[in-house]
């Protein structure tokens, strides 16, 4: 399954509540609908969006692990970030530092 941010979200996502709009109403019913499915995973491309604001990324992504709705593994395990553009690489670095440094809310 794949997600494109811009195409099925929004070209310019920026802000935490975009970033939690797009966790809770994209990416969490997509997690639910590969659960079931050996090997599932969801792939997300950044290609097309114009910008994407750290904060957004953050709580998109990094929000996944902080309101446990996975754990670092299933987040490697079922979630692959993609991008054909070099220019996007800057945002695929960030995505791995927010998620890697996420802890669960207690």
């Amino acid at each position: 399954m794949e997600i494109n941010i811009a195409r099925d979200f929004d070209p310019y996502p920026w802000g935490r509540p975009q970033g939690r709009d797009f966790r809770e109403a994209i990416l969490i019913p997509n997690l639910k609908s590969i659960s079931g499915i050996p090997g599932g995973r969801l792939v997300i491309s950044l290609d097309g969006c114009r910008m994407l604001g750290s904060s957004f990324l953050d709580e998109a992504f990094a929000g996944l692990i902080r309101k446990r709705i996975i754990d670092h593994r299933e987040f490697d395990r079922k979630l692959q970030i993609i991008s054909e553009s070099p220019a996007m690489k800057i945002y695929l670095d960030a995505i791995k530092k927010y998620v890697r440094e996420a802890r669960p809310e207690t």
